[in-house]
């Protein structure tokens, strides 16, 4: 049985979705913190921007908006969330990003470390 890439991806963000919901204890209070709201606002701005530009009309400001977002969303990546409300939302941010452009999973095995950094009990192998 051969399966895709993207269902393989889709299948395990939602394993690192649900990690709130099946671990005792592991709903944090609190709401989404200042820091991640930025973040997740920076990256969604540029993807927006990156969308709305023509490549082939305007290659100056397709590369600008490209390496801009290529900041915000490294950014995003690497911020840790300290609630499970900021995990969510950076989850959530990141799911089509993680799917369809992460060649080399960076997002997905951050997501993983977050995860484990939230909820210690999360040991995955092989990843």
């Amino acid at each position: 049985m051969i399966i895709s890439r993207r269902s393989l991806l889709t299948s395990l963000m939602g394993l690192v979705a649900a990690v709130p919901a099946i671990l005792p204890g592991a709903a944090a209070a609190g709401g989404v913190s200042s820091r991640m709201v930025l973040l997740i606002d920076e990256f969604s701005r540029y993807t927006a921007a990156l969308n709305a530009i023509d490549y082939y009309d305007d290659l100056g400001g397709w590369e600008e908006t490209a390496f801009a977002r290529c900041r915000a969303v490294e950014a995003l990546i690497y911020e840790r969330p300290v609630t499970e409300a900021d995990f969510s939302a950076k989850l959530s941010a990141l799911k089509e990003f993680a799917i369809e452009e992460d060649s080399g999973l960076v997002a997905l095995r951050t997501l993983i470390e977050d995860a484990q950094a939230l909820w210690p009990e999360i040991r995955p192998t092989g990843l």
